[in-house]
């Protein structure tokens, strides 16, 4: 039975395991996928399969909470909550359409749910795009080369739907998520770095790629460390299996009002909160609209960054 707790504890560290449902491994069978029709088959399954998931797992807690109405005689929220029920599928292809969590008679828990179940489906799909973004735009370029124009355009066209995609969704996820669909001014980032590392940030979100063979970000000495947002713990979830080598993690939904922040080198420490060392310093460009900070990171071993990133005042 799901009971008013559930709403108090909504938080971004409760949500944070199952947003990214839709981002499965990308390419696990180890199988290159190189047109446009393959490229996109493996998109739409992947998006079709984890929004089915979320949509049952919605359902499932609906179902708990119209039990619920009905054991204690509440005849009226029992059906306004089956009729939620109904109309779940209908958030599956569009989120914007999901059943209204306002609606007369309908439970609180039953609300809760529906908020929770937009936000999931709203995230999944914003990292399950920003996976696939890259994917297409290597196609376009594989395209161009063998002068296939016709192709190239389409795959150039698939990119613009997916980030244009991602954009919208991304106010929405703020909102069902109970942050203010605010963009961000002034943040701080930190994670645990070895090697040849990016962190890319975008009006979305935020993203690691890992360049090198060195360990995956946070994934130092056989650990898990989360990256820490605003202070906010974040743990990246990475394409492929295993702590090392070249890899792209999930989107974090953390929207920034501007890409030409300005970007400054807070700490570099062994441990987070303990004693600065030296370090080659980062640097930063902008990148396909991405703001790219590059970790270079030639000494041995990890080391704790911490950058802070704030839109340059208007003269």
């Amino acid at each position: 039975m799901i009971t008013s707790e559930t709403q108090r504890n909504f938080t971004m560290k409760s949500v944070l395991f199952t947003l990214f449902l839709l981002t499965l491994p990308w390419n696990a069978s180890g199988q290159g996928a190189d047109t446009l029709a393959s490229v996109t088959a493996d998109y739409t399954k992947k998006r079709t399969d984890g929004l089915l998931r979320l949509t049952n797992s919605a359902k499932a807690a609906l179902e708990s909470v119209k039990k619920a109405q009905m054991a204690v005689g509440n005849l009226d929220g029992a059906n306004a909550t089956d009729k939620a029920i109904r109309d779940l599928p209908a958030g599956v292809a569009n989120p914007a359409a999901t059943p209204d969590e306002t609606a007369t008679g309908l439970p609180a828990d039953a609300s809760v749910v529906i908020s929770e179940h937009t936000f999931k489906v709203c995230n999944g799909i914003i990292g399950l795009n920003r996976l696939f973004v890259p994917k297409y735009e290597a196609l376009k370029a594989q395209l161009l080369q063998t002068g296939d124009l016709p192709g190239a355009n389409a795959a150039a066209a698939k990119v613009t739907q997916l980030n244009d995609e991602a954009s919208q969704l991304t106010p929405m996820a703020a909102a069902k998520n109970g942050r203010k669909a605010e963009l961000a001014k002034s943040f701080t980032v930190e994670g645990l770095v070895d090697g040849d590392t990016e962190l890319h940030i975008t009006t979305e979100g935020i993203y690691w790629v890992v360049l090198g063979d060195k360990a995956k970000v946070g994934h130092i000495n056989g650990n898990n460390d989360p990256t820490y947002v605003d202070g906010v713990r974040w743990k990246p979830k990475w394409r492929t299996q295993g702590d090392r080598g070249p890899d792209t993690s999930d989107v974090y939904p953390f929207p920034s009002a501007a890409i030409n922040l300005a970007a400054e080198q807070v700490s570099v420490t062994e441990r987070r909160f303990g004693k600065e060392i030296k370090r080659t310093a980062s640097t930063h460009t902008v990148k396909d609209n991405h703001l790219v900070v590059h970790f270079k990171d030639p000494e041995g071993g990890g080391a704790w960054y911490k950058l802070r990133f704030k839109v340059p005042e208007e003269k």
